[in-house]
């Protein structure tokens, strides 16, 4: 059990790496990861982390769950400024890693 939290707790610092790369709020990234169908994300985050895969790359493969996260979360509370500003980092974030 205690592994299993240890664990969460290894992935939600390499997430809050992550989510300050991409230039948006932390817990936003965390609940967009879920919301987005990443779960248990700070598992998988973990184990990314524990493989020795770079926060860039990660950032990356995050992007198509938090564009689908961020979507759900904007129709639960309507159309916020954070949620805009996270999207619009995830969009610079997609279009700078196909040029």
């Amino acid at each position: 059990m205690l592994g299993g939290i240890y664990a969460a707790w290894r992935g939600k610092a390499f997430g809050n790496q992550v989510a300050d790369f991409i230039g948006m709020h932390r817990s936003l990234y965390h609940g967009a990861m879920e919301e987005g169908g990443c779960n248990m994300h700070m598992l998988m985050l973990s184990h990314l982390k524990s493989e020795g895969h770079a926060v860039e790359a990660v950032a990356q493969d995050s992007c198509k769950f938090l564009i689908a996260g961020l979507r759900i979360i904007e129709n639960k509370f309507g159309q916020q400024a954070h949620i805009d500003h996270a999207r619009a980092c995830v969009m610079s974030l997609m279009d700078s890693s196909q040029s």
